[in-house]
């Protein structure tokens, strides 16, 4: 009996050791998926960081070209030249 039970006494040593060995391996994958999450995140701010600025430079341009085409519409427009080759209208 006495055999019997130092054997179960190895047997739940190993599997202690072997559960350990499990949760470290466990705890490894899991902080690789907490910095790839990190990285990810990161990624996605910068990228809609740049949404925005580019939102805000597309945004302005617009504005110019209206601007533009305001003054444009506004302003009094020079006579036209005619070369002899051209008809009157």
């Amino acid at each position: 009996m006495a055999q019997a039970f130092g054997t179960m006494m190895h047997q739940l040593r190993q599997l202690t050791g072997e559960v350990q060995d499990g949760a470290q391996s466990l705890s490894g994958a899991g902080e690789a998926i907490l910095a790839a999450v990190a990285q990810q995140s990161a990624g996605a701010t910068a990228q809609s960081a740049a949404i925005a600025e580019t939102s805000a430079t597309v945004e302005e341009v617009k504005a110019s070209a209206q601007q533009a085409t305001q003054l444009a519409e506004s302003s009094p427009r020079p006579p036209v030249r005619r070369t002899a080759s051209q008809p009157r209208a």
